[in-house]
């Protein structure tokens, strides 16, 4: 049996979103100043990749994630930061105690 349950009523039809490239500290203020609970993270093509929480931004999350990253995966952020700069990444990153070069 293929029960269809129609959720386009109640749809946002033209979400805020924000790039998989997107400094954290953007992303902060669009959550903090249009009061959102998620936020659709799109590729360069516009395709869903994943959605952000409240929670996804505390520092405490932030520091678990950051934690995980090898010196490369660390390395490819710093090199997005010099072209995108983002001060809040910069001292997470060296509050865990990993290099940032």
């Amino acid at each position: 049996m293929d029960n269809v349950v129609d959720l386009s009523p109640y749809m946002n039809h033209a979400p805020y979103t924000v790039r998989d490239v997107a400094p954290i500290s953007r992303t902060f203020r669009q959550f903090r100043y249009l009061g959102l609970r998620h936020l659709p993270i799109v590729n360069s093509r516009n395709i869903i990749v994943g959605i952000l929480t409240r929670k996804n931004l505390t520092p405490e999350a932030l520091e678990e994630v950051l934690a995980t990253k090898s010196p490369e995966e660390l390395r490819v952020l710093a090199t997005r930061m010099s072209t995108a700069p983002d001060v809040d990444v910069v001292r997470r990153l060296t509050m865990v105690g990993r290099p940032v070069l």
